[in-house]
């Protein structure tokens, strides 16, 4: 397994499900096999168990998009780290002892 930083950003949809603004972006801490699979787990894990899609727009990136909430989350970025990057990331965010990170299923 290896260790990515992956960046989601969310956004808000209209009434007709197009996006129309940003809410924030978000670094996911995201251990997982190679970087499609870190992309695709960080989505799902930051939309609280979303279904990941390969974005139409954007496709080297996912995407879940949940048109009843009105809230789309997008890969914007992904970037393998080392384990002691990843460690002080985590550290310096959420601390060590918490559970505060995205794993690809084995």
């Amino acid at each position: 397994m290896k260790y990515f930083m992956v960046n989601v950003k969310l956004y808000t949809l209209d009434e007709k499900g197009v996006e129309n603004g940003t809410i924030t972006t978000t670094h996911v801490p995201t251990i997982a096999k190679d970087s499609l699979s870190a992309k695709a787990c960080a989505v799902v894990w930051q939309s609280d168990g979303g279904i990941a899609t390969i974005d139409n727009q954007r496709p080297e990136d996912f995407v879940c998009i949940e048109k009843e909430r009105g809230y789309s989350w997008v890969v914007t970025r992904c970037i393998e780290v080392t384990q002691e990057e990843f460690d002080i990331f985590r550290s310096i965010t959420s601390g060590i002892s918490e559970n505060a990170y995205c794993k690809q299923e084995d």
